[in-house]
């Protein structure tokens, strides 16, 4: 359990093999760049209040299955890259997804966003292999060039009106 005391996470867990879940109380708000890079172990995320994910915060946690992060807004450069287990994404308070984001989450089938999305960068699902549907607002100019390059198994796109 991280307390409210830290409301910036930067690479504090780095590394940290034993690493199994994290849950954050209210209060923490960012996850700064590296905060929990590469911790081979971790499975689950829950973070309520955290509305901002850096470069690179989950990148390599090969074993992460699950991501509660309901008032997220911006995710940053890498910062799910790699992870491995992750299966599905529901994310309905994000606005921005930076370049690479969930580049090679192999098992990722699933995406969900709402609709104050604003743009999804460049290879944002690069070699997602696994995913199957995303659920993004029908927005013009939103979507990057390549942003699915190598999602090879994309079926179907559910465009949210938003209105």
């Amino acid at each position: 359990m991280i307390r409210q005391s830290h409301s910036r996470l930067q690479e504090t867990f780095l590394g940290h093999p034993t690493l199994l879940d994290v849950v954050c109380r209210d209060g923490v708000v960012k996850v700064a760049q590296a905060g929990f890079l590469d911790c081979p172990s971790l499975t689950r995320v829950k973070m309520p209040s955290v509305e901002g994910i850096g470069r690179g915060a989950f990148k390599d946690c090969k074993a992460l299955m699950y991501i509660e992060c309901g008032k997220l807004e911006f995710i940053d450069v890498g910062a799910f890259g790699h992870c491995k287990s992750l299966r599905s994404i529901n994310l309905p308070s994000a606005k921005t997804v930076q370049m690479c984001a969930f580049s090679n989450c192999e098992a990722l089938a699933n995406v969900k966003f709402g609709k104050k999305l604003e743009s999804i960068g460049f290879r944002a699902f690069n070699d997602c292999t696994s995913l199957e549907r995303i659920t993004i607002p029908l927005k013009d100019g939103m979507v990057s060039s390549v942003a699915f390059s190598g999602c090879e198994n994309l079926e179907r796109v559910d465009l949210i009106g938003t209105a």
